[in-house]
């Protein structure tokens, strides 16, 4: 087959509209050898065969674009260059004919395009992420002998026009540009308008050979081969033989040939990092005001918060409306709901604390007026009566409790003087346990004593354990609640979402 060399230059990447299309302008120039080639052709445009004009006869490839749009938005051909050709020694007929160094006739096409092609991309880096924009240049298959196929190295075909900004204040031809992944001959300096939301990082082709008949790579089976009707057509275009389709597959006779171009683009994001994530980052910090708002002021602080936190929402609206549906998240989108998150719990926080200020001010007011009682005897020996009186009635409910249990066993009813002022129900029993053995060994006190410590004084003492230790906690986040989270839980937090957000994927 005929090689065809394309070599391509990459002059404007015009719009990127995902998940419709992206627009480029390129120059493509294709160049092959052609030994039936006897007439030197400047810039031929004849459209249809000229008998008059060799130049018409001569073989060109014609290129199909099978990835771009078509309808109102086909390629559109801005400047063709024509056929041109070179004459080689075998086939001058003079020496003036002949270009130098070359035994067999070359030929070459030019022409300047701009087309739309379809493409897909993964949001999920936005606005940290890099895409490849794909088109493919086909080869049409042909019954003649010029069948073709091309030629092309992986960074050897392809030229980008890079602007300005790309390319550095101080680039020279051949050096290497400030934001560029490919080799420095690549590159040109551009002068069409760069592309304000996209760069260009790199261009590669690649060669393949397409069969343009699906059915043909198939695998089948005996029972396919006999009942799939589309399997049964296939045989019957390659005359029923299953060795013929093996061997059009291994002659590549139903194959054609194909270049892709892949463009690597990145996204130029500051736009989105001063707009959306410095900004959220700044209303995020602002609500670390509502640390140095006076925890008894839960109307001033929530209004902060809540404030900033539809604030934020905002940010969300504008990022679901201008963003296509896709199936995941981006960066930048679970960095706005990861910040909601945060200044949500800044607003739980600030509930937590105010709760527990009330709490902490009312013990203090309390602490306040026993202590004024301390050293009043008439307070002191009203608190003793209601002491005893209390503890008389515990006694009281206790025993006639254990009558209940046990009918059969008679006790003596204490008399309140016998016990004496202590702290806690488990003393008084003691209390109660040596006032009945001193009154005489006819009175059995074991059952109410055992049922005294298993029924009063493990509850009582539980529930001043708990009662403690509710007050140091309660005692803790009214005092240093603002103080530990300001300085450590929500800088963690922040910490936390930017690892999420934008760290590794």
């Amino acid at each position: 087959p005929a090689l065809v060399y394309p070599q391509l230059i990459l002059e404007r990447l015009v719009d990127v509209q995902a998940p419709n299309y992206f627009e480029i302008e390129y120059f493509i120039n294709l160049a092959w050898e052609d030994r039936r080639i006897f007439t030197k052709c400047s810039s031929a445009l004849n459209t249809e065969i000229d008998p008059a004009d060799p130049c018409s006869f001569y073989w060109q490839p014609r290129v199909l674009l099978p990835t771009a749009l078509g309808n109102d938005d086909e390629p559109l051909l801005v400047q063709d260059l024509g056929l041109t050709t070179h004459v080689g020694a075998e086939m001058a007929s003079s020496p003036e004919q002949v270009f130098p160094g070359h035994e067999r006739s070359i030929a070459y096409k030019q022409y300047r395009q701009r087309a739309k092609f379809l493409v897909v991309l993964d949001y999920n880096g936005l606005p940290f992420d890099r895409h490849t924009l794909n088109f493919t240049m086909r080869l049409p298959p042909t019954d003649t002998a010029d069948k073709a196929c091309f030629a092309a190295g992986e960074r050897n075909s392809t030229v980008v026009e890079l602007p300005g900004l790309q390319l550095g204040s101080h680039w020279q031809e051949g050096e290497m540009p400030a934001i560029w992944k490919g080799l420095p001959h690549q590159v040109r300096r551009s002068l069409q308008p760069a592309n304000q939301m996209w760069d260009i990082v790199d261009l590669t082709s690649d060669v393949q050979r397409v069969n343009i008949d699906p059915l043909l790579s198939l695998q089948s089976s005996e029972w396919s081969y006999a009942n799939n009707p589309a399997l049964v057509f296939r045989e019957t275009v390659v005359s029923g033989s299953p060795e013929r389709v093996e061997q059009l597959i291994s002659d590549g006779g139903n194959m054609v040939c194909e270049v892709t171009f892949s463009i690597t683009i990145e996204r130029r994001n500051l736009y989105h990092i001063f707009n959306y994530i410095v900004m959220q980052l700044v209303l995020v910090v602002l609500s670390w005001c509502t640390f140095s708002v006076d925890p008894a002021s839960l109307d001033a602080r929530l209004g902060i918060s809540l404030t900033l936190l539809l604030a934020i929402n905002v940010f969300q609206i504008v990022l679901v409306d201008k963003m296509p549906e896709t199936g995941s998240l981006s960066r930048l989108q679970w960095f706005t709901i990861l910040n909601t998150l945060v200044l949500g719990l800044m607003s739980i926080e600030s509930i937590i604390v105010c709760s527990c200020w009330k709490t902490h001010t009312v013990q203090l007011e309390l602490d306040l007026r026993l202590k004024k009682f301390m050293n009043n005897q008439e307070a002191n020996a009203a608190i003793r009566r209601l002491q005893r009186a209390v503890r008389s009635s515990r006694m009281r409910r206790a025993r006639e409790r254990l009558e209940a249990l046990q009918p059969h066993r008679k006790l003596e009813p204490i008399a309140p003087t016998s016990v004496q002022l202590s702290i806690g129900p488990g003393e008084v029993v003691e209390q109660v346990v040596q006032a009945r053995r001193s009154a005489g060994p006819q009175v059995d006190v074991a059952y109410l004593e055992l049922f005294m410590l298993e029924s009063s004084s493990w509850r009582y003492r539980a529930k001043k354990r708990w009662e403690r230790r509710r007050k140091r906690v309660v005692t803790g986040v009214a005092i240093h609640g603002d103080f530990v989270c300001m300085c450590i839980v929500f800088p963690v937090l922040v910490a936390i979402v930017f690892a999420i957000s934008f760290g590794p994927l």
